[in-house]
Order: structure tokens, then C-alpha cells, then sequence
């Protein structure tokens, strides 16, 4: 006998901000801006990270910065974005890192 698993649905707390998908302006960050690394400046092995001001926050594609992909965003024992993630929020607090992503996407959306 199989059981179905029930989908979760997600809700929105009030006040939470709300997801933003945008699928065009990832694509555009990786095949037409080429971004550099936020915290290395390598421009090799790019990876987007999801910056959130709150775990329990919802991912908004607007709210990304380009890490490269072992070292700065997922295994780096240095200064890594989910490697070691307290390090790299004192290195660049959530408003820095708003801030460079803000400024990416508004550069997308002047290209358009």
C-alpha cells in the first residue's frame, strides 16, 4: 500500500516580505554581467547566494550576490558564506550586501 505525502503549503506571515521570482535577471547575472566574486573578486566559478536578513525570510531572486562557488559561498573554512556564516556576516553586514545586490538589479534593469 503507498500513502501520498500531503504538500505543505507555505504561508506568509504578515509583515514577511514577500518572494520574488525572477528567472530572467538570474539568467542575465550569469550569461551577460559575468559578476565577480562580492567578498574575493574572482570571476571564475560564480555561484549566486540568496542574501536573507532572517533565516525564516523567504528567498527573493533581487536579493542575490555573486560568490565564487567552493571558496566564498559554500566550503570555504575561511570566509564563507554558509562555510562560516557569523564570520562572513561581521566581514559584510546584510546592508553591504543589500546594497551591492540592489545595485546589480537596478543594473539589470537599466539593460533591459
Amino acid at each position: 500500500m503507498s500513502y501520498k505525502i500531503p504538500e505543505k503549503k507555505c504561508k506568509l506571515r504578515t509583515g514577511t516580505q514577500q518572494l520574488h521570482k525572477e528567472p530572467n535577471y538570474l539568467k542575465w547575472l550569469h550569461e551577460v554581467k559575468h559578476p565577480e566574486c562580492f567578498a574575493c573578486g574572482k570571476i571564475n566559478g560564480i555561484e549566486l547566494h540568496h542574501i536573507k536578513e532572517a533565516s525564516s525570510d523567504n528567498k527573493d531572486d533581487r536579493l542575490v550576490i555573486p560568490l565564487c562557488g567552493i571558496e566564498c559561498h559554500r566550503l570555504g573554512s575561511v570566509l564563507s558564506a554558509h562555510g562560516t556564516p557569523k564570520k562572513f556576516r561581521d566581514t559584510f553586514p546584510f546592508d553591504m550586501q543589500k546594497e551591492y545586490a540592489m545595485a546589480l538589479y537596478e543594473e539589470y534593469l537599466n539593460d533591459k
